[in-house]
Protein backbone atom coordinates (compact mmCIF):
# COMPACT_ATOMS: atom_id res chain seq x y z
CA UNK A 1 0.00 0.00 0.00
CA UNK A 2 1.55 3.69 -0.71
CA UNK A 3 0.42 6.93 0.00
CA UNK A 4 -1.86 8.75 -3.37
CA UNK A 5 0.13 12.02 -2.50
CA UNK A 6 3.85 10.80 -2.54
CA UNK A 7 4.06 6.87 -2.90
CA UNK A 8 5.49 6.30 0.50
CA UNK A 9 4.91 2.39 1.42
CA UNK A 10 2.60 2.42 4.21
CA UNK A 11 1.72 -1.78 3.88
CA UNK A 12 3.55 -4.29 2.04
CA UNK A 13 3.36 -8.15 2.26
CA UNK A 14 5.69 -10.77 1.28
CA UNK A 15 4.91 -14.19 0.94
CA UNK A 16 6.33 -17.76 0.06
CA UNK A 17 4.07 -18.37 -2.91
CA UNK A 18 3.45 -22.01 -2.17
CA UNK A 19 -0.27 -21.14 -1.88
CA UNK A 20 -2.06 -20.09 -4.68
CA UNK A 21 -3.26 -16.54 -5.37
CA UNK A 22 -6.68 -16.49 -4.57
CA UNK A 23 -6.01 -18.57 -1.00
CA UNK A 24 -3.27 -16.03 0.05
CA UNK A 25 -5.66 -12.77 -1.22
CA UNK A 26 -8.06 -13.84 1.33
CA UNK A 27 -5.34 -13.99 4.00
CA UNK A 28 -3.72 -10.47 3.00
CA UNK A 29 -7.08 -8.66 2.71
CA UNK A 30 -8.04 -9.79 6.12
CA UNK A 31 -4.52 -8.59 7.18
CA UNK A 32 -4.83 -5.61 5.53
CA UNK A 33 -7.98 -4.12 7.26
CA UNK A 34 -6.25 -5.33 10.62
CA UNK A 35 -3.62 -3.17 9.78
CA UNK A 36 -5.71 -0.20 8.49
CA UNK A 37 -7.77 -0.15 11.09
CA UNK A 38 -5.20 -0.43 13.75
CA UNK A 39 -3.29 2.89 12.07
CA UNK A 40 -6.57 4.68 10.31
CA UNK A 41 -9.54 6.07 11.74
CA UNK A 42 -11.53 6.19 8.82
CA UNK A 43 -11.16 4.51 5.10
CA UNK A 44 -12.78 7.03 2.28
CA UNK A 45 -11.02 6.48 -0.44
CA UNK A 46 -8.36 2.95 -0.67
CA UNK A 47 -8.62 1.13 -3.74
CA UNK A 48 -7.07 -2.61 -4.28
CA UNK A 49 -6.02 -3.71 -7.57
CA UNK A 50 -5.23 -7.44 -8.27
CA UNK A 51 -4.91 -9.46 -11.60
CA UNK A 52 -7.26 -12.06 -12.39
CA UNK A 53 -5.28 -14.63 -10.65
CA UNK A 54 -6.55 -13.06 -7.52
CA UNK A 55 -10.42 -13.70 -8.89
CA UNK A 56 -12.47 -15.97 -6.41
CA UNK A 57 -16.31 -15.11 -5.67
CA UNK A 58 -15.14 -15.70 -2.12
CA UNK A 59 -12.95 -13.26 -2.39
CA UNK A 60 -14.85 -10.78 -3.87
CA UNK A 61 -17.22 -11.68 -1.47
CA UNK A 62 -14.63 -10.14 1.10
CA UNK A 63 -13.80 -6.66 -0.28
CA UNK A 64 -17.01 -6.17 -1.02
CA UNK A 65 -17.85 -6.37 2.66
CA UNK A 66 -14.12 -4.53 3.71
CA UNK A 67 -14.11 -0.67 3.71
CA UNK A 68 -12.11 -0.85 0.62
CA UNK A 69 -12.80 -0.07 -3.51
CA UNK A 70 -11.02 -2.53 -5.83
CA UNK A 71 -10.60 -2.80 -9.36
CA UNK A 72 -9.70 -6.36 -10.59
CA UNK A 73 -8.91 -7.77 -14.37
CA UNK A 74 -10.93 -10.49 -15.47
CA UNK A 75 -10.62 -13.78 -18.27
CA UNK A 76 -12.03 -13.23 -20.89
CA UNK A 77 -14.15 -16.54 -20.21
CA UNK A 78 -16.12 -14.52 -17.51
CA UNK A 79 -17.40 -11.82 -20.04
CA UNK A 80 -17.84 -13.28 -23.59
CA UNK A 81 -21.05 -11.27 -24.29
CA UNK A 82 -19.10 -7.79 -23.33
CA UNK A 83 -16.25 -9.53 -25.58
CA UNK A 84 -18.94 -9.85 -28.34
CA UNK A 85 -19.80 -6.09 -28.27
CA UNK A 86 -18.53 -4.65 -31.80
CA UNK A 87 -15.68 -2.41 -31.99
CA UNK A 88 -17.60 0.47 -33.31
CA UNK A 89 -19.88 1.01 -29.51
CA UNK A 90 -16.71 1.09 -27.99
CA UNK A 91 -15.37 4.88 -27.50
CA UNK A 92 -12.49 6.97 -28.12
CA UNK A 93 -10.44 7.55 -24.89
CA UNK A 94 -9.56 11.35 -24.50
CA UNK A 95 -6.19 10.97 -23.11
CA UNK A 96 -3.03 12.05 -25.77
CA UNK A 97 -1.30 8.98 -24.42
CA UNK A 98 -4.01 6.20 -25.15
CA UNK A 99 -5.16 8.52 -28.73
CA UNK A 100 -5.47 4.66 -30.44
CA UNK A 101 -7.41 2.97 -27.61
CA UNK A 102 -10.93 2.78 -27.17
CA UNK A 103 -13.13 1.83 -24.19
CA UNK A 104 -16.58 0.33 -23.46
CA UNK A 105 -18.57 0.24 -20.20
CA UNK A 106 -21.34 -1.87 -19.07
CA UNK A 107 -22.69 -3.46 -15.74
CA UNK A 108 -22.89 -7.16 -15.99
CA UNK A 109 -23.21 -9.94 -13.06
CA UNK A 110 -19.62 -10.97 -12.03
CA UNK A 111 -19.26 -13.45 -9.12
CA UNK A 112 -23.09 -13.14 -8.82
CA UNK A 113 -22.71 -9.57 -7.97
CA UNK A 114 -23.36 -6.81 -10.47
CA UNK A 115 -20.52 -4.59 -11.53
CA UNK A 116 -18.98 -2.29 -13.52
CA UNK A 117 -16.90 -3.80 -16.26
CA UNK A 118 -14.79 -2.13 -18.77
CA UNK A 119 -13.41 -3.36 -21.83
CA UNK A 120 -10.17 -1.78 -23.37
CA UNK A 121 -9.36 -2.03 -26.75
CA UNK A 122 -5.47 -1.69 -27.30
CA UNK A 123 -4.25 -2.18 -31.31
CA UNK A 124 -1.16 -3.94 -30.24
CA UNK A 125 -2.78 -6.44 -28.13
Amino acid sequence: MISRANGIPLFFDVYQGNESDPVEFDRFIRELIKRFNDIFSACDDLTIVCDKGNNSKKNHDLVDKSPFHFVASLSPSHLKKVLAVPLEQYQDCQSDRLKDEKYYIIKEKVFAAERTVVCVYNPPF
